[in-house]
């Protein structure tokens, strides 16, 4: 063979005649430290191996083998530096490759660039192992890797990756404090590197579905997570869950491989909660755990990200793609509706955002999250929250008032179902820790997740004065828009929850309506608002009748106290029915009676030139605005061209109306 010939053989002109199989071997094979130069068969082996790695990457039995070989110390430096470069993985990575990888590592046979190399090797393939047990297993011999000045750095990245709850140990903390006041920060690695492992990956999807397999995100994963601000449940730990799970309970159970609320009662006591505690946000198993699991932090650990979240999305640096922000506030309704509860630090955002916010953006999702807030003070609910909606309810359209409508309706469902029960729990809480009585402590558990001290106030009072705020809310929304039957809708969707304080949520507190809101609906053209009403009053006087009826010496001062103030108000409700009834049933309206309420307003004079039967008649059930159009109605079937109907002759009766 001549020269030349040699020369372009040793160049690497023949490397299609050595398959991959017989580089593998051939590599193996050598047992001393073989001639380099000149040796045709060892650089053939190398470039089809270099080949075979960049296309279509390496299986896994060769990658185990050629960790052997580039780490045992029969070649140079430099050719098993190559070869460490080439350990592209075509799928995934044993976990013995990287066990062996440490176990040379640990007869200081390579040297020190070799074991750097090594390090930073697993690192990039650290998402590709079949799993993570085994590596984990040796957390503390590479703990002592630290050591060395050349592998720190990326010894400190590997145990990162690897770090556990269980792992944490105070000599482990002091150690690394020590490095990161010596070292500091250092910047990412192997960019080129791991840009070919990508590479490979991708090609990788593209013939067929196959796991992430670089650690990092593909061009299509990058793109969901700039749009999804909400982590993924991911763990340090990955195991072969996919029907059975581990059955010794000594060994702990990633989150990540919970898929099923089954296989969540099965292994609860052997959880590893996910490193990102706001995956919670969007994982129902996840937040079944939030509400079971007794760890404190894991309530604390979601509450930080939250504020850093919220206000770094709405305040600080608002997301130009309202998509993102607007799947934030959903996913965190959703995770406020299943707990029953909100969460303190979306509170403080709020109270900020409300006196920034120009009340379109994102407005059902804000005011839902109002809707959850805990019971505080009046003054302190009125400055932070009910004063910014009170302008914007006063300056917006009549959809945007009827919106704020739903909202203070559902907020005060929830002070009074929820809010209220959990505030005097709270408080015996706190007053059982201050007198050391368990007891009282693990009632918190069971109503609160996101626990905090709670200031001493009177809760009813707050109730109280909240709807007495919200009820001249609702009569300047009235006279602003006209008596809108829309509005109309919504405000006795108020006073419907309002009507049943006591009967449904055991309340020594009843409010009537305003007497607008009364006298709007009897005055209204809409039969659904009259009708409406009449059943409120129906509601109404359940409540009085049950209030009375209660034992008086099994309450409290307080609510003995609001029992008084609720009874008193029944002179008031006597006069609503009276004018009712007056104008309905009776065919008296505008009549002189000794209850009469708001025909005061209608003197003789007012009433002189105008025919006594008229005025009185033009509220009843067949003259009505609202209900002539149902009177013609019932009358159609009866009527025919020859026969006159009397008005008269329909006398209704209180059995009628009972079967109708």
């Amino acid at each position: 063979m001549t020269s030349k010939a040699k020369k372009r053989k040793s160049d690497g002109a023949v490397v299609n005649d050595v398959t991959l199989a017989e580089a593998v071997q051939y590599l193996t094979s050598c047992k001393s430290r073989p001639k380099i130069q000149g040796n045709v068969e060892l650089q053939n082996s190398l470039n089809k191996i270099d080949c075979v790695a960049t296309e279509t990457g390496l299986p896994a039995e060769d990658i185990t083998t050629l960790v052997s070989v580039a780490a045992n110390g029969t070649f140079p430096e430099a050719i098993c530096s190559r070869l460490i470069r080439n350990l592209i993985p075509a799928t995934v990575v044993p976990s013995e490759a990287v066990i062996r990888a440490i176990s040379w590592m640990s007869t200081n046979i390579p040297s020190s660039k070799i074991q750097g190399l090594l390090v930073r090797w697993i690192i990039l393939i650290y998402n590709m192992l079949d799993t993570l047990n085994d590596l984990h297993a040796l957390y503390g011999v590479l703990f002592y890797f630290l050591e060395n000045e050349v592998m720190c750095r990326s010894v400190c990245h590997l145990l990162y990756l690897l770090t556990r709850k269980e792992d944490v140990k105070l000599f482990r903390v002091r150690l690394l404090v020590r490095l990161q006041k010596r070292l500091v920060f250092f910047p990412q690695r192997d960019r080129v590197w791991l840009a070919r492992i990508k590479a490979v990956a991708d090609r990788q999807i593209v013939e067929g579905p196959v796991i992430d397999v670089t650690g990092r995100y593909t061009s299509e994963q990058a793109k969901r997570l700039k749009r999804d601000v909400i982590p993924s449940v991911q763990s340090t730990a990955v195991t072969t869950l996919s029907s059975d799970l581990p059955k010794s309970f000594g060994q702990s159970v990633p989150f990540s491989e919970i898929t099923s609320f089954q296989l969540l009662l099965q292994n609860f006591d052997r959880l590893e909660l996910p490193c990102q505690m706001a995956a919670a946000l969007k994982n129902r198993n996840l937040q079944h755990v939030l509400l079971c699991y007794p760890d404190p932090s894991i309530p604390m650990r979601l509450s930080y990200w939250l504020d850093h979240v919220l206000c770094e999305e709405f305040l600080v640096n608002p997301s130009k793609d309202p998509s993102r922000a607007e799947e934030l506030l959903q996913n965190l309704i959703t995770f406020t509706e299943f707990l029953k509860e909100s969460v303190p630090v979306c509170e403080n955002f709020l109270v900020k955002y409300l006196h920034v916010w120009n009340g379109v953006d994102f407005r059902p999702s804000v005011l839902k999250l109002i809707t959850r807030f805990r019971l505080h003070p009046f003054k302190v609910l009125s400055d932070l929250v009910l004063e910014p909606l009170r302008k914007l309810f006063l300056c917006s359209s009549v959809y945007c008032k009827c919106q704020l409508l739903i909202m203070f309706t559902q907020l005060l469902y929830n002070l009074v179902t929820v809010e209220l029960l959990r505030y005097r729990i709270c408080c015996k809480w706190q007053q059982g820790k201050n007198n050391l009585e368990i007891s009282s402590v693990d009632d918190s558990n069971n109503v609160c997740v996101f626990t905090e001290e709670v200031e001493e106030f009177n809760p009813e009072e707050t109730i109280s004065q909240y709807v007495e705020y919200v009820g001249n809310l609702i009569e300047v929304g009235l006279l602003i828009e006209q008596d809108s039957p829309l509005l109309m809708h919504c405000i006795l969707n108020f006073y419907e929850v309002l009507s049943d304080l006591h009967l449904e949520h055991s309340m020594m507190l009843i409010i009537l309506p305003r007497p607008s809101v009364v006298y709007t609906s009897l005055f209204s053209n809409s039969a659904t608002s009259l009708s409406r009403m009449c059943h409120i009053f129906c509601r109404y006087r359940e409540n009085f009748l049950s209030m009375k009826n209660v034992e008086v010496t099994s309450l409290s001062a307080c609510d003995q106290q609001y029992r008084i103030m609720s009874l008193k108000r029944i002179k008031q409700f006597n006069m609503f029915i009276m004018d009712y009834s007056n104008s309905l049933w009776r065919r008296l309206a505008f009549c002189d009676t000794e209850k009469r309420t708001i025909f005061q307003m209608l003197s003789e004079t007012d009433l002189e030139n105008v025919d006594s039967n008229l005025y009185r008649q033009c509220f009843s059930l067949y003259r009505h605005p609202a209900l002539v159009g149902y009177f013609v109605s019932y009358l159609k079937p009866h009527s025919n061209g020859e026969r006159r109907l009397i008005l008269s002759s329909f006398k209704a009766s209180s059995g009628y109306v009972k079967q109708n």
